[in-house]
C-alpha cells in the first residue's frame, strides 16, 4: 500500500505501518512484528498510517488492502471483519484524544459497501462512507464476471462529512 502526495501543498508528518498479530491463522509472515507462538500478523498488507498537513491543517489517512477473497468468501471473511476491527480501533483513538480530527480510511477492503466488513468501520459513527454519494448506477470500482461491484472505498471521519463537496468514481479499467 501506499500514498502519494504532492510535496507542494501536503508536509507528510511521519509514516508507519499498522500491523497487529491476531489469533487468525493467517500464514503471514512478518518481521517487523514478535507475536506470541498463538498468534500471527493479521495484514499481508498491513495498513498505512500518515498523518501530515494539507495547508497547515492536520490529517491522518490509513491506506488499506484488506484480505482478498481467493480461498473463499466464508473462509476469509473473519479475517476482513479482525482487519475492519483493528482499523475501527486506530480511528476511535485519534477521536477519543481529538473528537474533531480529520481522519480519512481508504483502500480496497475486497468486501461490498453494505457488508458486515463496512459495518464494522463505520460502528459508533466513526466513519462516513464519502461513496454513498454516489449515485448508485455509478457506485461501482470494478466488474467481475459481469458484475459491477464496489470493493474500494473511502470514509471519512466526522469531522470531515460536511467538507465533502462532491465524489465520483472512475470507471478507467473496470
Amino acid at each position: 500500500v501506499a500514498l502519494l502526495s504532492d510535496p507542494r501543498r501536503v508536509t507528510v508528518e511521519e509514516v508507519k505501518l499498522r500491523q497487529v498479530c491476531s489469533p487468525i491463522a493467517t500464514g503471514v509472515h512478518d518481521s517487523s512484528i514478535n507475536c506470541s507462538p498463538e498468534a500471527e500478523p493479521l495484514f499481508s498488507r498491513p495498513p498505512l498510517e500518515v498523518t501530515l498537513r494539507v495547508g497547515g491543517e492536520p490529517l491522518a489517512i490509513f491506506v488499506n488492502h484488506f484480505k482478498s477473497k481467493r480461498g473463499g468468501e466464508m473462509e476469509t471473511a473473519p479475517r476482513r471483519l479482525a482487519q475492519a476491527r483493528h482499523v475501527h480501533d486506530l480511528v476511535r483513538s485519534y477521536l477519543a484524544h481529538d473528537p474533531q480530527a480529520g481522519i480519512i480510511v481508504l483502500g480496497d477492503f475486497n468486501d461490498f459497501n453494505l457488508s458486515v466488513v463496512w459495518q464494522q468501520l463505520q460502528e459508533g459513527g466513526v466513519l462516513y462512507d464519502a461513496v454513498q454519494m454516489v449515485s448508485a448506477q455509478e457506485r461501482y470500482s470494478y466488474i467481475f464476471d459481469g458484475a459491477s461491484q464496489l470493493v474500494d472505498g473511502i470514509l471519512v471521519s466526522p469531522a470531515l462529512v460536511h467538507r465533502i463537496a462532491h465524489a465520483a468514481i472512475s470507471h478507467v479499467n473496470a
